[in-house]
């Protein structure tokens, strides 16, 4: 399980966006079966060849990320800072005083933040103790 979480992680980590390509219709043709009730899609083209997808599903904001076959690497809820469990937020606000929150999603049982740091993007997996299950600093 870690290195699955750790392989999400380091994808999400490399690449910086880009929103001039159209995405491929293999990719939301996939997308769509998996989710056939989303709207407000907003896609991104990743330079490491995913494409994200932020989007509405059952009257709840997610966040995916698709491979260049189309197939999903990660889908996720994402939440506001105030959603996290107490723990979660203590943990990240002990670790990284000071931190500027840009994206949290919840998967399954394990959060994941996305944040700036003193200069530097950080992507942390926590479970829902608070405990930090993988770090990335970009």
């Amino acid at each position: 399980m870690k290195k699955i979480i750790f392989a999400l992680v380091t994808l999400c980590m490399a690449g910086s966006t880009q929103a001039t390509a159209p995405v491929p219709e293999k990719i939301q043709h996939n997308f769509v079966e998996q989710f056939p009730q989303a709207s407000d899609m907003v896609w991104t083209d990743q330079q490491n060849g995913l494409y994200e997808v932020d989007f509405n599903y059952n009257k709840q904001h997610y966040a995916a990320l698709l491979d260049k076959e189309g197939t999903m690497v990660h889908a996720g809820i994402t939440l506001t800072w105030f959603e996290f469990p107490a723990s979660v937020r203590q943990s990240i606000a002990k670790s990284y005083e000071g931190f500027n929150m840009k994206l949290m999603i919840k998967q399954n049982d394990h959060y994941v933040a996305e944040f700036s740091h003193q200069g530097s993007n950080y992507m942390v997996v926590l479970d829902n103790t608070g405990k930090v299950v993988v770090s990335s600093k970009e």
